[in-house]
């Protein structure tokens, strides 16, 4: 092959770029590249946490054609599978993300940064060109929330690394027993497929992921879902923005308890509209919502019963997304031994049973009827 057509790859120390045959791969995990032993011996400190051998590597960072860099699994990935655990090489306060230019203790932590960690850090991608500075840029482009509505951000140099689809097959989450940031897979993962998670939370359809990508990141998404034929789209549109209007209504909280039944379901519904929107095996983030959404309204009236059933269910999703250590998957492992110590137990008493009362002696869908309430 041309050497102008040959892929083009960068020291993972220096940033040097050369082709396949000037760096050479590390020896034991295969996934990272150096120009000289040198650059090797001085990379070691930050690689050796993620350096594995070849064989038991899940993923490599590679370049990837109109992406720049993206994670490309190694092997078979299975669902479940923490595909990346890594911690962050700084943190800042959210409030100093947007800034024009870094502000003190942004400019501390970098200054506290090992070389090869800074090098690594200029390396990363920033989507917003001259309009701030190079420092902003490369963290208004890569930093990862260290959990919902947290003051603090974080910069990883791996998972900085992995690109965005609509519909994702890995989920990344911030792990506070950890202090890392983890990457499971949702899905089975084939061997030499890239590995993504989704940047946003739930966008709605089409136009409206396209213009917040095109906005924040200044890219146009072409994942499997952006680019599914006209007529699915619409109807994948249609689901979702019928899921959007449903979670508006959940905001209304008094009706945890004056419109149970309705609210739960509501519940249902959206359950099922996001089953549809997914392929089976798949696990998503907002189905683990959605049945402590359905825990919340049980516990609330008083039902042990389906209260223990729905937190069964939110545990079995997040175990899959976050692992056994994640503060979701423990606190829903919690709530369904004992139910009843949830805040909102007891709000009203109109569903008012134990966990006794699940019943044991019915088909599935007798069940699934008996928990929705639609018997």
């Amino acid at each position: 092959m041309p050497e102008a057509l040959s892929p083009r790859y960068h020291c993972s120390y220096c940033a040097r770029e050369g082709s396949g045959t000037d760096l050479q791969l590390c020896a034991r995990c295969r996934a990272e590249r150096y120009c000289s032993k040198e650059c090797q011996t001085r990379h070691w400190k930050v690689h050796k946490q993620n350096c594995r051998p070849s064989k038991e590597r899940l993923y490599a960072i590679e370049p990837i054609e109109g992406k720049g860099q993206g994670m490309i699994s190694k092997r078979k990935i299975p669902k479940g599978t923490r595909i990346l655990s890594e911690t962050a090489i700084f943190q800042i306060h959210r409030d100093a993300v947007g800034l024009p230019s870094p502000d003190a203790d942004t400019l501390t932590a970098l200054e506290r940064l090992s070389d090869s960690q800074r090098r690594a850090f200029y390396a990363l991608y920033n989507c917003h060109g001259e309009h701030i500075s190079v420092v902003q840029g490369i963290i208004l482009t890569n930093n990862l929330s260290l959990g919902p509505n947290a003051p603090m951000v974080g910069i990883f140099l791996e998972a900085s690394r992995i690109n965005h689809s609509c519909k994702s097959n890995a989920e990344g989450t911030w792990n506070n027993n950890l202090n890392q940031f983890t990457v499971h897979a949702r899905r089975d993962i084939k061997e030499g497929e890239e590995v993504c998670i989704s940047y946003f939370g739930y966008l709605g359809g089409y136009a409206a992921r396209q213009e917040v990508l095109r906005v924040h990141l200044g890219f146009q998404c072409g994942c499997d879902l952006c680019m599914l034929p006209p007529l699915e789209r619409q109807r994948s549109d249609e689901r979702l923005n019928e899921i959007l209007t449903l979670d508006t209504r959940f905001q209304n909280r008094r009706s945890i308890t004056e419109r149970a039944i309705p609210r739960l379901h509501q519940t249902h519904r959206v359950l099922e509209l996001l089953r549809e929107d997914n392929p089976p095996g798949v696990s998503d983030t907002r189905i683990s919502l959605m049945y402590y959404e359905a825990f919340q309204i049980a516990i609330a009236n008083s039902d042990q019963a389906r209260a223990k059933v729905f937190a069964e269910r939110a545990y079995e999703e997040r175990l899959i997304l976050e692992g056994m250590d994640g503060s979701e998957t423990m606190m829903f492992k919690s709530l369904a031994q004992n139910p009843s110590e949830y805040p909102l137990h007891g709000i009203s008493m109109q569903w008012m049973q134990g966990v006794s009362s699940i019943p044991r002696n019915k088909s599935e869908s007798e069940f699934e009827a008996w928990l929705w309430m639609k018997s």
